[in-house]
């Protein structure tokens, strides 16, 4: 009887000894201070503008050009906002300093927008390209009439010299050119190289036997603009954007 009185007592020391240092523990934890937050930077946003008709194809275009923007932006601590509006409206919102600058611009835009400054570095480049369904060249003038969006204002300005007497037959998208080519009603068509693959995807039909004019088209660089208070930003922007991999200007698809 004794024996397993003892042996009780034993027990009931260890769990008190165990039960005391649990408590201990507990009470270190508590008086311990608690590890300060990690404090995340806080961003400046900065807005810049983009043509409505680029707001169905953000997805599809910049694996390259938004990403590498918006990651240098962030490493100059602001975020990018992207706001749509008419093509020249955002220009004009820009130019009077109501957003900030304007996205992937060519730079025939800076004889009637002084107060945009541009980042040397173009983000995107884009080949005009003339299609048609049987194989040409625009230098022999053969094309009387010539299908082109009216969204592609930019683009339409590469029109080569040779072309300045074709009728133009203006369209609100490009399937609407696609199909005024394949009904005969146009002799070639406007787009960019790069739209192409796109287009081949939405109009298997109407894209089936298009033929790229010769001889090619100047490409064209695409640069961002940032209104003149921000101008002390360009040659840093300018710097990242080289570092990070665009000293050659991206094409629609984000490859060199």
């Amino acid at each position: 009887m004794f024996v397993n009185v003892g042996r009780r007592c034993r027990v009931l020391s260890i769990l008190c000894a165990s039960l005391f240092c649990a408590i201990n523990v507990s009470a270190s934890s508590r008086d311990a201070p608690a590890e300060p937050p990690t404090l995340q930077p806080i961003l400046q946003p900065i807005l810049l503008g983009l043509p409505e008709q680029a707001k169905d194809h953000i997805q599809d275009y910049p694996r390259g050009p938004y990403k590498f923007l918006k990651n240098a932006l962030h490493t100059l601590g602001y975020e990018l906002k992207i706001g749509f509006y008419p093509s020249v409206r955002s220009l004009s919102l820009a130019s009077q300093g109501e957003i900030d600058g304007v996205m992937a611009r060519p730079t025939s835009i800076e004889a009637d927008f002084s107060d945009l400054v541009r980042v040397p570095t173009p983000i995107l480049q884009l080949t005009p390209t003339i299609y048609s369904l049987s194989p040409l060249s625009w230098q022999e003038e053969s094309i009387q009439t010539l299908g082109v969006a009216r969204v592609s204002r930019a683009i339409n300005q590469a029109m080569p010299a040779e072309l300045a007497s074709a009728k133009r037959v203006h369209t609100n998208t490009v399937k609407q050119m696609l199909q005024l080519l394949n009904t005969g009603r146009v002799d070639a068509i406007l787009i960019t190289q790069e739209q192409l693959p796109m287009h081949r995807k939405l109009h298997p039909q109407l894209t089936r036997k298009l033929i790229s004019a010769k001889p090619p088209l100047t490409p064209m660089n695409f640069h961002t603009y940032l209104n003149k208070s921000h101008a002390q930003l360009v040659p840093k922007l300018d710097r990242l954007l080289q570092n990070s991999g665009l000293q050659k200007p991206l094409t629609a698809n984000g490859d060199d």
